[in-house]
């Protein structure tokens, strides 16, 4: 017997257990739902295809349930990278899926790692919503920045302080530049400098023509790849915040035994820090005089990242009761 649209609602509100209506049921109930279209970005500079279209064209395109790591349903892009997937009459209706991009590298052949993008979708009146969209209706974008995301979640799923999954709908912003993290709740449970650390092994992994998703673990509080892959640059945070004179923390990866420190003197000059102690994968490191905040750069051989970093103020005076 056909249930009446009523009787549908009411179901469709028990089962997402208060998200909006237009979370779920079938995706051919309303027009603006029936497709998903969207581009993978797999990045540029690779050591094997260096180019999107060489690694993005042609790559397995999937929607995932995550409460049973099933796929929904499959398409393949075009030689740019773009796809379309066709809804309608799919029925999704958990909060949240995951959009995953596969492709084999050097061709799929025999030897050779499947490199995969991520990135988090959820249904709204009116259309989809990704990572980098809270616009209803825009294009779905699938590459390391998003894929970071996807990691820290899953990483920290099991943590006392995980990710909630819709926190991170729309918490990255896609301009003429890089893309942008910290809009929305996101910003509240994930870090710049975390989303960053993590963004870089991402690269990482892509540029050693391995699978970033397999690759990237947690240690303790610190992020790096398997151990196999080798020992990689990457600057996570610096901790604690302080003032001129302070011994601070920079912890990442790959440091090796000279590295150097620079922190703003001014918008166009630095002063470097007095690098105290180094390990593989921190740095201890006094904050020098005439240091501002703003960016802090780590420079190990050739290769240099940045961090930002905030001086506190120094403290004068005394206690008086």
């Amino acid at each position: 017997m056909r249930r009446s649209p009523t009787i549908r609602w009411v179901v469709l509100l028990l089962l997402v257990a208060g998200c909006s209506a237009a979370s779920g049921g079938p995706a051919g109930s309303d027009p603006a739902l029936r497709t998903l279209q969207g581009q993978v970005d797999f990045g540029t500079g690779r050591s094997s295809q260096a180019t999107v279209g060489e690694i993005a064209n042609a790559a397995t395109v999937s929607i995932i349930d995550p409460t049973t790591d099933q796929t929904r349903i499959t398409t393949v892009t075009t030689p740019t990278g773009h796809f379309n997937l066709n809804l309608a009459g799919l029925d999704l209706s958990q909060p949240y899926y995951v959009l995953e991009a596969v492709k084999g590298l050097h061709q799929n052949a025999v030897g050779h790692d499947a490199a995969r993008v991520r990135t988090l979708i959820r249904r709204d009146t009116g259309g989809w919503l990704s990572i980098t969209n809270s616009v209803p209706g825009a294009d779905i974008r699938l590459d390391a920045s998003t894929t970071a995301l996807c990691i820290v979640m899953s990483l920290r799923s099991s943590t006392p302080s995980p990710v909630s999954p819709l926190s991170l709908i729309g918490s990255i912003s896609l301009g003429d530049g890089s893309p942008l993290f910290g809009s929305g709740p996101a910003s509240e449970s994930v870090t710049p400098q975390e989303y960053s650390w993590v963004s870089q092994l991402v690269q990482t992994a892509l540029r050693l023509d391995v699978d970033p998703v397999d690759a990237v673990i947690m240690l303790g509080a610190n992020y790096s790849l398997r151990p196999e892959f080798g020992e990689v640059f990457t600057v996570g945070y610096v901790t604690p915040l302080g003032a001129v004179g302070a011994e601070v923390t920079i912890l990442g990866s790959g440091f090796g035994t000279s590295p150097s420190v620079l922190f703003s003197e001014s918008a166009t000059s630095t002063v470097p820090g007095t690098l105290l102690a180094v390990s593989g994968a921190a740095l201890r490191v006094r904050v020098p005089p005439g240091a501002i905040s703003g960016p802090v750069s780590v420079q190990v051989g050739a290769a240099s990242l940045s961090i930002p970093f905030q001086v506190l103020p120094a403290v004068s005076g005394g206690i008086r009761s």
